[in-house]
């Protein structure tokens, strides 16, 4: 009796085991799916719009996301898309869609320019003149074994200062406090075709860590270049 009784408490013990080996098993694969599912759709909005490390500009945050299913989250940062779209897709398997970005949003160009992006028009526009002149290809910009942080060229130390097309500036504290400047300055003068623009020198942080002052457009150009030629 006792023997039947060990025997049967062994057989649990190997099938919990065996079931708990495959339960991890699956919850890694599944990780590694909601991994390659956000370096696919991360590759897909900076191909779309030319911005990341591998193109000519950088995207300034923070940004909404479009999903499919018409939901939508304000991310501040490529981590944090990152994680917004591994928890869409994990809750919606399925789903074949893509995610967008929600216009208006802004960039800065490889000069130091503030461009917003308005209209499907002007997102067209903006990633033609990132090609011109220079064939693009194929895998720039995307996220690797770098982290998501390799997605960006840089990430630019508040406070800045922006210059206005009218002569005057604003400080910004922050990303927020970059997006509100912009944004009141775009309603106040809707017919203006001149942008603001970062007012050097400003101080950047690398991928590694490292800060950098940049000290003109000439040399933020120097930096995105060297940055393409990396990637």
């Amino acid at each position: 009796m006792t023997k039947n009784v060990l025997k049967f408490s062994w057989m649990i013990l190997i099938g919990i085991s065996a079931l708990m080996s495959a339960c991890t098993k699956e919850d890694a694969t599944n990780s590694q799916d909601l991994e390659a599912y956000a370096n696919a759709m991360i590759l897909g909005i900076q191909d779309s719009t030319g911005v990341g490390r591998g193109y000519c500009y950088e995207l300034v945050f923070p940004v909404t996301i479009a999903f499919p299913d018409s939901t939508t989250t304000e991310v501040d940062s490529y981590e944090t898309l990152a994680t917004a779209l591994k928890d869409w897709r994990e809750a919606n398997p399925e789903n074949e869609g893509h995610p967008t970005l929600v216009l208006p949003f802004d960039v800065i160009s490889m000069d130091g320019e503030i461009i917003t992006i308005a209209t499907l028009d002007e997102l067209k526009a903006l990633r033609r003149l990132c090609h011109f002149g220079r064939p693009h290809r194929p895998g720039h910009g995307r996220p690797g074994g770098g982290g998501y942080g390799s997605c960006s060229c840089f990430e630019i130390v508040f406070p800045i200062t922006i210059a206005f097309p009218d002569g005057t500036s604003a400080a910004a504290a922050d990303q927020n406090a970059l997006k509100t400047l912009i944004r009141a300055w775009r309603q106040a003068n809707p017919g203006s075709t001149e942008r603001p623009e970062i007012a050097f020198p400003i101080t950047v942080t690398l991928e590694d860590g490292s800060t950098l002052t940049v000290e003109s457009k000439e040399a933020l150009q120097e930096l995105k270049e060297s940055c393409r030629e990396d990637n």
